[in-house]
């Protein structure tokens, strides 16, 4: 499975997507107790459920791994892990995967500049106090120190989104092989 893991605005959903869409890769949906966004469908962008549900799931111990951000639960459940999938989470998540699931993982974090972030969020809309509470967070959150393990970090700059998926890719499938190897 890929792991992306990105602060705000890093451009890691937007990679997601475009891996989805061209290179064949099945997204593992998360469950959140977010609500839901208009432009979001159920089933297809996350699970959503109330908090009671998500905590009922919890103690049936059917997650891999859990996080609460900016006020909410998010979740992998263990129903949703799969080798062909990618998923999107944080550190915590992503030092859980790879506590639960080491070797059938690929963990890539996307950075991007705080200017460039903050620039992307404005373009998207986003509430300007909202914009400088997230980066505030996600600069302590986000940290290289934060992580037991990466297997790669992937600068989001200048590329375009096109560019930064084909390399994002082929890591991942030199990896995974590389991996797969090992396991032989």
């Amino acid at each position: 499975m890929l792991v992306l893991v990105g602060a705000s605005a890093s451009g890691k959903t937007e990679c997601a997507r475009y891996l989805i869409e061209h290179y064949g890769y099945q997204k593992a949906i998360t469950t959140t107790t977010r609500p839901q966004r208009d432009s979001e469908t159920n089933g297809v962008d996350y699970h959503f459920v109330d908090a009671p549900t998500f905590a009922a799931l919890e103690a049936q111990n059917a997650f891999v791994e859990t996080t609460t951000y900016h006020h909410h639960r998010y979740g992998l459940q263990k129903k949703d892990a799969h080798p062909e999938h990618i998923v999107i989470v944080d550190p915590s998540g992503a030092n859980a995967l790879y506590e639960a699931l080491a070797s059938s993982i690929t963990i890539v974090v996307i950075q991007s500049p705080l200017r460039l972030r903050r620039e992307r969020m404005r373009q998207r809309g986003d509430n300007e106090r909202s914009i400088e509470e997230r980066l505030m967070q996600d600069e302590k959150l986000f940290a290289l120190e934060s992580f037991n393990h990466i297997d790669h970090v992937l600068s989001n700059m200048t590329q375009t989104i096109e560019a930064l998926a084909q390399t994002m890719d082929a890591y991942y499938r030199s990896h995974a092989h590389a991996q797969a190897s090992k396991h032989e």
